[in-house]
């Protein structure tokens, strides 16, 4: 389940990135924008692969650690890149909308949801979408 949700994203991220080079280059300007979207693939690619490693209780051990962690901040880093380039070719308020329901539903899923396995992946999220997506926005890029 986890691969496939992985590898829905992953094809999210490549092709957010593809239609905007071919229909508009000039969306690509931000560096922050760019390198968060195309920082997101190797990211969930690897969440992927880690995922599919894990197989037994041994191969859990092993790979659980790396697979969550490159799984939230593949995420993150793709949200912040969607959310980026809202606020910045839309309506900035967008942009702070989407970044501030996007930590709401994620502290909600904390709170209903506690989980101290997953409590470190849920708090990295909040901080990546936090410091390099709402923040970057609030200040102006």
């Amino acid at each position: 389940m986890n691969i496939s949700i992985a590898s829905r994203l992953l094809n999210v991220s490549i092709t957010i990135f593809v239609l905007i080079l071919t229909i508009k280059s000039g969306l690509l300007e931000k560096e922050i924008i760019v390198l968060q979207l195309v920082l997101s693939v190797p990211f969930l690619l690897i969440s992927m692969i880690t995922n599919a490693k894990i197989v037994d209780r041994g191969s859990l051990k092993d790979y659980y650690l790396l697979n969550r962690i490159t799984n939230s901040i593949g995420i993150s880093l793709m949200i912040n890149g969607v959310g980026l380039l809202v606020a910045n070719y839309t309506a900035r308020y967008i942009g702070v909308v989407f970044f501030a329901v996007t930590i709401f539903l994620l502290s909600l899923l904390l709170y209903l949801d506690f989980n101290k396995r997953k409590l470190y992946n849920e708090i990295l999220m909040i901080a990546l979408i936090f410091f390099l997506g709402l923040l970057p926005v609030l200040i102006g890029m």
